[in-house]
């Protein structure tokens, strides 16, 4: 589990630099983290360019100072400093399967997990989640289905016409669910940018 900062979510940062923020939040000692990019993609079920694009991201909103290693004169890793803001925060899973959810699930899973009470219930708007992560609102939907088929979110009414309640549920081993959910129609890697502002919509 992780310590996630909910004010990490006001810098508006693409999906896949939240989801790399949280793999060296979970990889830190004392807000320091020690990683090879290759280990990143690899865990993070990205290509290497995007996580220096999502590390390029951070370093810009002053998340992160990157600063290399070497051992007898040779390259070995990078050390991550971590700025994390203060105010407050939410346990977050911070296993493989996790984080090998496709970037803007994950952003969805991270923030129906800030939201939660203390009884696993989370209860924003289709329209409060697309805002917050700066996705549209198809994103969000297609996340939400694809975080139920997998076994991490359940999803019941809660006012009709209003808002759904989602429940967080126990982490179970999602391995052969993501296997079957990455069949379903709309669910995939891609992204485009909409109007004036950058939306990541699944196609």
């Amino acid at each position: 589990m992780i310590k996630f900062p909910h004010a990490i979510l006001d810098e508006k940062l693409s999906p896949n630099a939240l989801k790399v923020y949280c793999y060296l939040l979970s990889c830190s000692r004392n807000q320091i983290a020690i990683v090879r990019s290759q280990r990143v993609a690899d865990v993070c079920h990205i290509s290497r360019a995007t996580v220096f694009n999502a590390l390029k991201e951070l370093n810009e909103h002053m998340l992160i100072t990157k600063a290399h290693r070497f051992y007898d004169g040779h390259y070995i890793s990078n050390e991550y400093r971590l700025s994390i803001p203060s105010g407050r925060w939410s346990a977050v899973r911070s296993t493989p399967a996790v984080f090998s959810l496709q970037g803007t699930v994950f952003a969805v899973y991270l923030y129906l997990c800030c939201c939660r009470n203390r009884r696993q219930r989370a209860f924003p708007s289709l329209r409060q989640i697309a805002a917050r992560l700066d996705i549209c609102k198809t994103t969000v939907l297609r996340g939400i289905s694809f975080l139920t088929e997998i076994g991490l979110l359940t999803k019941a009414a809660y006012r009709a016409g209003k808002h759904n309640l989602y429940i967080i549920l126990p982490f179970t081993d999602i391995s052969d669910k993501k296997k079957r959910a990455s069949a379903l129609p709309g669910v995939g890697p891609h992204s485009t940018k909409i109007g004036h502002h950058s939306h990541f919509c699944i196609f």
